[in-house]
């Protein structure tokens, strides 16, 4: 199962990157008029871009695993599936809502948060680095902030976190037409975090330990701990199969089907 679903990524991928470089999305559609009320924060941008980052990590995933020289590293594995569910999850927050609306503040939201990091960023370097060149231009954070304005959301009080992705991606996507799964997106997330960080409950929960040596005159032993294939398939399944609904609602919304005349 483990390699079904490693190597089912690049597929993903493949089948994203073809539909990018087809004038995608087409004129007429949800997701065309999405990118147009949102420029220049383009919302199949931000899908596809995080499809992309997802399907990098789950790739490195998998030559880690399937490298038979030496032991893929546990907790690193963890940290790569971490990077693949938040950015497969954030694909399809942005993707998954029904009106535009909703998906149009969220696109602005992610567009503010990483403006934001972007300038605390450049705050510090010219903190430690007073010579370096002044940034020209407006801040970045002037347009995402502007077009969060006009559809009367305060980016200030209400600060975008994994959490609340998390818990709306859970709720979104457990029913989709013929990809039915129960999906524990928050759970998988918490769980992968938790390994990265190197947390004792999830160390409880994901790893075995196996006894390799037990000296004789000495109390102490030698152990190896690896991870579940159990547990590394469950979140391996998340982020993967979230990167496939992400790619799958993108075509739905920007996709014109035969015989949709154009809107624009």
């Amino acid at each position: 199962m483990l390699g079904q679903w490693l190597l089912y990524s690049p597929e993903v991928r493949s089948a994203e990157q073809a539909l990018m470089g087809g004038h995608f999305p087409h004129s007429g559609t949800d997701l065309f008029a999405d990118d147009l009320a949102t420029s220049p924060e383009q919302i199949s941008h931000r899908i596809t871009s995080r499809i992309d980052v997802a399907a990098d990590h789950i790739e490195s995933l998998r030559l880690n695993i399937f490298q038979e020289e030496q032991m893929a590293p546990p907790y690193a594995m963890f940290s790569l599936l971490r990077g693949a569910v938040e950015s497969a999850a954030t694909a399809c927050w942005l993707a998954f809502p029904a009106d535009a609306v909703t998906r149009r503040l969220r696109a602005l939201r992610v567009a503010h948060h990483e403006a934001k990091d972007h300038e605390t960023y450049v705050h510090h370097q010219m903190e430690r680095n007073p010579n370096l060149p002044q940034p020209e231009g407006s801040p970045p954070t002037t347009a995402p902030k502007r077009l969060l304005e006009a559809l009367q959301f305060n980016p200030a009080k209400n600060k975008l976190t994994y959490v609340e992705i998390m818990k709306d991606v859970d709720k979104e996507i457990q029913i989709v037409p013929g990809r039915a799964w129960w999906w524990e997106i928050e759970n998988c997330w918490r769980l992968c975090s938790a390994m990265a960080h190197g947390r004792r409950w999830a160390q409880s929960t994901v790893l075995k330990m196996e006894i390799v040596s037990e000296p004789e005159q000495t109390q102490s032993v030698t152990a190896r701990f690896t991870p579940s294939a159990q547990w590394l398939a469950w979140a391996i399944v998340h982020a993967v199969g979230m990167m496939d609904l992400a790619l799958y609602r993108a075509q739905e919304l920007g996709t014109r089907r035969d015989g949709q005349e154009s809107t624009t």
